[in-house]
């Protein structure tokens, strides 16, 4: 969770290419657990976070478009363990989650989905970040002690685009 700041300056840094110009591709990074599909081959970082728990190999992946007065962000990080949590409610979890990016990017949530993804308890949130006159729209799902998250960052109106929805949509858990 601590680590959405640095993903968000990773992501301004990365490419400019066309989202529609491009072939989309799998991301599924080995044992991880899970698969997204981004537009086009995402930048991929490597470092290791440092976490109440100790230091954590992480992995983030990007993808950054703009054009046309269309911003499109689309990221996610390998599945982190949540600092604190033991197995309890999970919808507490995806709460604190949820209320911790809303309050990161200055934000208001719009609407929220309780949802199930593979039977995992999942959550899929809208939240306006005004100043920015953009859209986070964030989903999450919680299997076990492992936190999986797809992150769109798009220009107001977009967060209902095709793109956006291929993307937040392509989540998948796979066998660990």
């Amino acid at each position: 969770m601590r680590c959405l700041p640095l993903a968000l300056l990773l992501v301004v840094l990365g490419s400019f290419a066309p989202a529609s110009a491009q072939k989309w591709v799998e991301y599924k990074p080995q044992g991880a657990g899970f698969r997204l599909e981004f537009p086009q081959a995402p930048n991929i970082v490597r470092y290791d976070a440092k976490t109440d728990t100790g230091v954590r190999p992480t992995e983030l992946a990007t993808f950054e478009s703009r054009r046309e007065g269309v911003s499109l962000t689309f990221m996610t990080a390998l599945p982190e363990r949540p600092t604190g949590f033991t197995g309890g409610d999970p919808q507490a979890l995806l709460d604190r989650v949820r209320d911790d990016t809303v309050s990161w990017v200055n934000g208001k949530l719009r609407e929220e989905k309780r949802i199930t993804i593979d039977g995992q308890p999942a959550r899929r949130s809208v939240i306006d970040i005004p100043e920015d006159h953009k859209v986070c729209v964030l989903l999450q799902v919680l299997r076990g002690d492992q936190l999986y998250k797809a992150i769109a960052v798009v220009s107001a109106g977009q967060e209902n685009g095709a793109e956006t929805q291929r993307f937040i949509n392509s989540l998948a858990l796979l066998p660990l």
